[in-house]
C-alpha cells in the first residue's frame, strides 16, 4: 500500500539500519524452513561487530545491518570505503558490493531516493563482486541495495545517507 514502503519514510529523512526478522513464534529463530515449507522468515545481520553485547549493540546503533529473506546471504558493501548504514558528503562515489548467495543471483536493484529503483540485472553467479558509479548524489538523499536471488530470497543493506554536512 502506498504510504508503507521503507523508502516512505527515508523520504521523511527518518536514518535507521534494516534488520529481518520472522513472525513465527515456534521456538527456532533463522530455522524458518521448520515451521514453513517455504523457509520464509527474516534474518538480521550484524557487521563489522566482536562477539559480545557490547560490540554488537554499537553496529545496531550504527546502522552496521542488513536484513535477508531467511537465507543466509552474505553481504560486504562500502560507498567512499564507509559501510552501510554510515553518512557520507555530497558528490560522486563508487559502490562496492560483495556478496555470497546461498542461490544465484539474478538481479541487483540500487534504490537511490529521486532516482527510484534501478534494476541491474545479474547473470546468475552465486558471488558477486562489483563497483557501480553513484553520480551527483545530494543532501537528503540515500542509497541501498536490493538483491534478489533466482529462488526469490532477497536481501537489503542498510542505506547510505547523503549529508552536505557529514
Amino acid at each position: 500500500l502506498q504510504g508503507n514502503f521503507v523508502r516512505d519514510v527515508l523520504d521523511r529523512g527518518y536514518t535507521f539500519g534494516f534488520i529481518g526478522s520472522g513472525d513465527s513464534h515456534d521456538g527456532h529463530p533463522g530455522l524458518a524452513h521448520l515451521s514453513h515449507p517455504n523457509g520464509y522468515g527474516g534474518l538480521a545481520a550484524i557487521i563489522d561487530a566482536e562477539h559480545n553485547r557490547e560490540s554488537i549493540l554499537s553496529a545496531m546503533r550504527d546502522r552496521r545491518s542488513y536484513a535477508t529473506s531467511g537465507q543466509r546471504i552474505l553481504i560486504r558493501a562500502m560507498v567512499a570505503g564507509k559501510a552501510m548504514g554510515s553518512t557520507v558528503g555530497e558528490g560522486d562515489y563508487n559502490l562496492r558490493i560483495q556478496a555470497h548467495g546461498t542461490a544465484p543471483f539474478k538481479q541487483l536493484d540500487l534504490i537511490v531516493r529521486g532516482a527510484g529503483v534501478i534494476p541491474l540485472p545479474l547473470d546468475g553467479a552465486w558471488d558477486i563482486d562489483l563497483e557501480i558509479p553513484l553520480s551527483e548524489l545530494k543532501d537528503g538523499d540515500y542509497v541501498y541495495v536490493r538483491l534478489i536471488q533466482e529462488d526469490g530470497g532477497l536481501a537489503w543493506t542498510s542505506p547510505w545517507f547523503v549529508s552536505s554536512d557529514p
